[in-house]
């Protein structure tokens, strides 16, 4: 019973050390997924930022263009004045017209820009400061993972030193037996017989195998799936 004793502690610190490495190969993946979570929301608020710098270049550019027919309106109209012909006073005249169209045309297009900027104006003045605290965020939450992965590596090394210690009070025969049934098995290779049902595999053993396993420092196997077998 002292074999399986040890070998169940044993067991117990293989289990964890399949355990913590599987955990560790799914951190830099959960790294990678924080990263790409706040590219993306940070790209989202970039582009709402990118959306208003856009209309209040439009505006700008609007402004100047109404600045432009101003002006050909001030020179046509001055030019008008001196006209003699009528001919020649009428073109300016409708020239002078389709300019004041122009603009009103402008001036419309700039208040559906106003209103759009206004809409937007709110979410972009905390752009800066919900990208910072985005960024923020995903950095804690890559240290705490960047941590466990300290803490695993830690965990590891002290399973191995604990499992070294307790394979000492282990015949090597039995171990070599116990390490071989837990590559086949990749989960447990010493489980209890309960009610005369192994726990491994949840069949019935024959007598002969409950008798086996409840002889002092002799090794039982459940004959249906393998495994080292002891008395609950």
């Amino acid at each position: 019973m002292e074999s399986i004793k040890s070998l169940l502690l044993v067991q117990d610190r293989d289990i964890r050390t399949l355990r913590l490495q599987r955990l560790k190969t799914e951190i830099p993946e959960r790294i990678k997924a924080v990263d790409l979570e706040v590219q993306e929301s940070t790209t989202a608020l970039e582009v709402n930022k990118s959306s208003y710098r856009k209309l209040e270049a439009e505006c700008k550019t609007l402004e100047l263009d109404i600045q432009g027919y101003e002006e050909k309106i001030r020179k046509w109209t001055t030019q008008r004045a001196q006209i003699q012909t009528n001919r020649e006073y009428q073109a300016l005249t409708s020239e002078i017209e389709e300019a004041r169209h122009r603009i009103q045309e402008l001036e419309d297009q700039i208040l559906e820009r106003m209103e759009a900027l206004e809409v937007l104006r709110e979410g972009v003045l905390r752009t800066d400061e919900q990208i910072a605290e985005c960024r923020r965020d995903g950095e804690d939450r890559k240290q705490k993972l960047r941590q466990q992965l300290d803490n695993i590596d830690e965990e590891l090394a002290n399973n191995r030193r604990e499992r070294e210690e307790f394979s000492r009070a282990i015949p090597e025969d039995f171990m070599a037996l116990y390490e071989r049934i837990f590559r086949s098995k990749r989960d447990i290779a010493v489980v209890g017989i309960e009610n005369g049902i192994c726990q491994g595999c949840h069949l019935r053993v024959t007598p002969q195998v409950a008798v086996d396993a409840q002889t002092p420092d002799r090794i039982a196997r459940c004959e249906n799936c393998g495994r080292i077998v002891y008395i609950i």
